[in-house]
């Protein structure tokens, strides 16, 4: 219900207990309004996700997590915050790219901050989308609208150490 160019704090839903394996699914619809500062929306497409594996202070404004992105134009990349994790591409790339179709292991190194993994395309519609986050331990997958889109192999922090568990929190800019 705020006004349309009206200026709108970040906000973090977060769930106090840790989970390791789940099936989360979700589905979202941009609205028609714009907020400050982000009224640009060529500049600034509407963006939000969900950080699974929240490792640390989970109560910093970016904690160390991995990203299942919703941003208009790239929903189901991968965003390693200040973490890193293992994903799939061809030649080192930084677009996802399955097993079957040549992919190989890539790491997506946040250590220091905050990286992209692209996802292999784009099955974002007007409207209603139905996501889906499927994790086991250290893996997940990530679907849009019915398609695989990412995957995570192995999440681990800064130092490399793995991570099996951590809180989820949705996330909104």
């Amino acid at each position: 219900d705020a006004a349309d160019q009206s200026t709108q704090a970040r906000h973090t839903l977060l769930t106090t207990k840790s989970f390791s394996n789940y099936t989360l699914s979700f589905q979202y619809k941009w609205g028609t309004k714009k907020f400050a500062p982000y009224t640009d929306l060529v500049k600034y497409p509407r963006d939000a996700g969900v950080l699974f594996h929240l490792h640390g202070d989970t109560h910093q404004v970016w904690p160390s997590s991995i990203e299942f992105q919703v941003k208009e134009g790239s929903t189901g990349d991968i965003f390693a915050l200040y973490a890193q994790c293992t994903s799939l591409a061809k030649s080192g790339g930084t677009t996802f790219v399955d097993a079957p179709d040549g992919g190989t292991s890539k790491l997506v190194d946040g250590a220091t901050g905050f990286v992209q993994h692209a996802r292999s395309a784009n099955f974002e519609i007007a409207g209603w989308n139905e996501l889906l986050l499927e994790v086991d331990a250290g893996a997940a997958v990530y679907s849009v609208n019915g398609h695989v889109v990412n995957r995570v192999l192995e999440v681990m922090d800064k130092q490399g150490k793995a991570v099996t568990s951590g809180p989820l929190a949705f996330q909104a800019e």
